[in-house]
């Protein structure tokens, strides 16, 4: 299990006592140039554990996570799970393939 930001500030004096209001957290990226490799062919892995290798794997999680538990890996850490936002955006195929279309225009080739 990766407590993410919580994990790195309860080994710190300083911070520690924020640990529990960060356990599981993770900084998300930027998605400037989120569909380029280093090279043809590169596989990437997205989130922070790897799961995924491919933009529409990861659409189309967070548009079925929750209408379609079975399918997916749960999660590590609940308490930080959002059930408002994403989950069971009902997209059809083609809106998940758009917004895919969309990521991919966000490079600039750096």
């Amino acid at each position: 299990m990766d407590e993410g930001l919580g994990a790195f500030l309860k080994d710190s004096e300083k911070w520690a006592e924020h640990a529990e209001d960060n356990i599981g957290k993770h900084k998300v990226p930027t998605l400037r140039n989120v569909a380029l490799g280093p090279r043809p062919g590169f596989v990437k892995a997205y989130m922070h554990n790897g799961v995924f290798k491919d933009l529409l794997e990861i659409v189309q999680f967070y548009n079925t996570r929750d209408a379609d538990p079975g399918k997916w890996p749960p999660p590590e850490i609940k308490i930080n799970l959002n059930l408002d936002e994403m989950g069971d955006l009902k997209l059809t195929p083609e809106e998940e393939a758009a917004v895919v279309a969309f990521m991919k225009t966000l490079s600039d080739k750096f």
